[in-house]
């Protein structure tokens, strides 16, 4: 018991030196005792928007191990799906609203759940759900709070992508001219041969086909929707609907993020026109699949041009180079 009284507070230590470091976004008061504090952080070179309860006792004063760590990808789609439930009416019974797979045995899912004081306020709890042999259910890492403070929430949220996008936009051109004026890194011709090997070692046959070697239902039915032969992309986000639109003037208006994407991975693999399953848990299971699928390379490729390279921007770069020549799209970890 001693023992693991010792690491946590080892732990909680450890998460207030991360927040000693991060960059305060804002504050937002839960309880009496209790705020969520909304910071940026960098950790390896990777950006994240933190979201960490902060407790304020008498026997304690600090960080709690409720809380989440987000890429901007899983921001940006807490930010979509949040937006979209702003002005409707709230259910007094527990309710999933949505869910994202943030690992392949971890989902991240976000709740409607009654007051625990039957005259207070619903709440809203986002919450990573593990899946496993020894437990499937949810965690700590999640935040809860009142409905009445989404607008607040949103705000923060929006901030703290903003700062990220930021920051990362300083670090691609940090990215350049470390490309540019730093001799150390060069690749020579007996070198790009070897680049090209690693592709072929990786994926001797060549990337799975999407969507097909992914479907799990294979007959259908599906919707075909016309695209055109120029790169397509998605666009903007309204509510629940996401345009995939081209630079020539075509528009698509898909049911959600999901089907975007399911749209646009399907064209980059080359199908004209793109048949879309009518089940939406189809294409939800399909896209993740894929996206997992994806990662998978992604990971593999950059190991395998940082033992040649030993530089880690240039091992992205260079895996980066072979996505597009693959037809894959380059995915956020």
């Amino acid at each position: 018991m001693k023992n693991k009284r010792f690491l946590n507070t080892l732990g909680l230590c450890f998460m207030s030196q991360v927040f000693t470091n991060a960059e305060i976004i804002g504050k937002l008061e839960i309880s009496p005792t209790a705020d969520l504090v909304f910071s940026v952080s960098t950790f390896k070179g990777a950006h994240y928007a933190n979201i960490r309860k902060f407790q304020h006792t008498e026997r304690y004063n600090g960080p709690t191990k409720s809380g989440l760590a987000l890429r901007l990808h899983l921001l940006e789609w807490l930010i979509s799906e949040l937006s979209s439930i702003q002005n409707e009416v709230p259910k007094f019974q527990e309710t999933e609203i949505a869910r994202t797979s943030k690992r392949q045995d971890t989902d991240m899912i976000i709740q409607m759940v009654p007051p625990r004081d039957p005259e207070g306020l619903v709440q809203l709890d986002i919450r990573e759900y593990v899946k496993s042999e020894r437990y499937s259910g949810p965690t700590k890492k999640g935040i809860r709070f009142g409905i009445d403070t989404l607008p607040q929430v949103l705000g923060f949220l929006k901030a703290q992508a903003d700062k990220i996008r930021e920051l990362n936009r300083s670090q691609r051109s940090l990215f350049k001219r470390d490309q540019e004026h730093n001799e150390r890194v060069k690749i020579d011709q007996n070198n790009r041969v070897n680049i090209d090997q690693v592709v072929s070692q990786i994926l001797p046959d060549g990337p799975e086909q999407f969507p097909d070697y992914f479907l799990s239902d294979k007959k259908g039915p599906f919707d075909i929707i016309h695209v055109p032969p120029e790169p397509i992309r998605l666009g903007q986000l309204s509510g629940r609907k996401q345009q995939v639109v081209s630079e020539m003037g075509f528009l698509y208006e898909a049911k959600n993020l999901v089907e975007g994407k399911y749209i646009v991975y399907a064209h980059m693999a080359g199908n004209r026109p793109v048949k879309i399953p009518e089940k939406p848990f189809e294409v939800f299971r399909t896209v993740k699949q894929y996206e997992i699928y994806v990662r998978g390379i992604q990971k593999s490729l950059i190991d395998s041009y940082y033992k040649r390279t030993g530089h880690i921007p240039t091992a992205e770069h260079l895996a980066r180079s072979a996505f597009k020549k693959l037809g894959l799209p380059w995915l956020s970890t």
